[in-house]
């Protein structure tokens, strides 16, 4: 785990990253790559176990919970360290643990890119966009026989790989991904990482965990945003139907609690890192946290 700040004093930020498995855009390699980000928070970069410099082959009896009891055990030691006032911002994945972490009340408030509620991938939002895109027949007939019964690994890589070709559900038209090449610069320029967690952060143990990726598929988490204990914060890209803006919508129409808030981000999608809302994102965590 990295922790990076300016200042001892300031609010503390950790990040719990998507995937599972993918430790981007932020991760224990990026130590000094986020400047605006530490002059304003202290920042947890935990790598998930089963990515980055945390690689460990995952077997099939690790599940979102294990991820949550690791999560609240890494909130304790934070708070031994510092008795500031701790938040999360976590994105796709990530969202999953965050929910489970909202009855925490050592946490101040919770923010989230892409928030998984219900019908996560397989939905027919996704379905009717491969419908209406230029995917070849033998891709498009390959992604209706994925189903929640018969999913792989294997199946769902290749079904998210359609998503991310032939649908805006990840990446908005127009908008621009952070520099990959830039992010690879910083890492391997890291004191902290070496080339062997690069690979990692792409490449590692959570590649064939099956179990991770049906829980994602069959999550259901209306009962945990609904009775959030703490402040939580949803960002919702207006393209996104990977995590199902839709779906976020229906939630907050039957919403009853003030501390569960969302807002919907124009000419957006899935994916967090574009050049485009990173910013932005950073400029809305510190009004709302500091003010």
């Amino acid at each position: 785990v990295l922790i990076e700040g300016k200042s001892k004093n300031l609010p503390i930020l950790l990040i719990l990253h998507g995937g599972p498995g993918m430790p981007m855009p932020f991760n224990v390699g990026c130590r000094g790559a986020y400047p605006k980000w530490t002059d304003k928070f202290i920042m947890v970069y935990w790598d998930q176990l089963g990515s980055g410099i945390n690689d460990y082959k995952l077997d099939n009896s690790f599940n979102a919970d294990s991820f949550v009891q690791m999560a609240n055990d890494l909130i304790n030691q934070i708070k031994k360290l510092y008795p500031n006032p701790l938040y999360i911002f976590a994105t796709s994945w990530g969202s999953i643990i965050s929910a489970k972490l909202a009855n925490n009340e050592d946490i101040a408030g919770i923010f989230v890119w892409g928030q998984m509620v219900k019908d996560a991938f397989l939905n027919e939002e996704v379905l009717q966009a491969l419908d209406n895109s230029d995917i070849p027949k033998e891709k498009l007939a390959a992604a209706y026989k994925v189903n929640r019964d018969n999913m792989t690994c294997d199946s769902m890589r290749n079904y998210c790989s359609y998503m991310q070709k032939y649908t805006q559900g990840y990446l908005a038209e127009g908008t621009t991904m952070l520099s990959f090449k830039k992010q690879l610069k910083d890492y391997f320029g890291s004191k902290d990482y070496s080339f062997k967690n690069v690979i990692a952060i792409m490449i590692n143990g959570t590649l064939n965990c099956e179990s991770l990726w049906k829980e994602m598929v069959n999550v259901d988490l209306k009962d945990e945003l609904l009775n959030t204990k703490v402040r939580y914060h949803i960002f919702q890209g207006d393209h996104d139907i990977v995590t199902s803006t839709l779906e976020v919508k229906k939630l907050m129409e039957s919403n009853k609690n003030p501390k569960l808030t969302y807002e919907i981000i124009p000419n957006a999608a899935h994916t967090f890192a574009t050049e485009e809302h990173f910013d932005m994102v950073l400029e809305k965590l510190i009004a709302y946290i500091y003010n």
